[in-house]
């Protein structure tokens, strides 16, 4: 499996009935520090019942589940909720809401050497199918980090924040 991450501002919406929901950028078609492009998408049509919700790609640790997902121009944007009642939910979603945890990152498979394509020593993704989506502190997209700005619904908008120190 390959895991490809984005360091990236969340925007949590609420607590109600114990399920915290959040919505961020999953993946973009930028290089990222694997030098590879995963590109708009590549990942078809998603269903997000089928999609784990994972802290750090941690197969026992599922902190909840996603509600969709939407291709946005270069970027996939993802709409997931914290089962608060568990312990490492309640604990993802404190680090989210004071910006120690504003990662995404996404577990994916290649079905056959057709879905990606060698570009000098960059690899471009372009048929893959999405396994997990992790809520993480360090993703791989280094290079540009991106901040969507929410409030005016445009995540081609996001630009301008820097990952965590430890990230860099």
């Amino acid at each position: 499996m390959h895991y490809v991450g984005l360091y990236c501002a969340i925007e949590t919406k609420g607590e109600g009935d114990g399920i915290a929901t959040f919505t961020g950028i999953a993946s973009s078609n930028e290089t990222d520090s694997h030098n590879d492009i995963i590109e708009a998408g590549a990942f078809g049509a998603i269903d997000p019942r089928q999609i784990l919700l994972l802290r750090d790609h941690d197969r026992t640790k599922v902190v909840g589940g996603w509600r969709r997902f939407n291709q946005d121009g270069r970027y996939l944007v993802g709409e997931g909720e914290l089962v608060l009642q568990v312990r490492e939910s309640a604990e993802t979603y404190s680090l989210m809401k004071v910006g120690h945890l504003s990662g995404l990152s996404v577990g994916f498979q290649v079905p056959d050497r057709d879905g990606i394509k060698q570009h000098g020593g960059r690899r471009s993704i372009t048929k893959a199918t999405l396994r997990e989506c992790s809520k993480c502190a360090c993703g791989a997209e280094t290079a540009d980090p991106m901040q969507p700005e929410w409030m005016k619904g445009t995540p081609a908008a996001c630009r301008g924040s820097r990952p965590p120190a430890h990230c860099r």
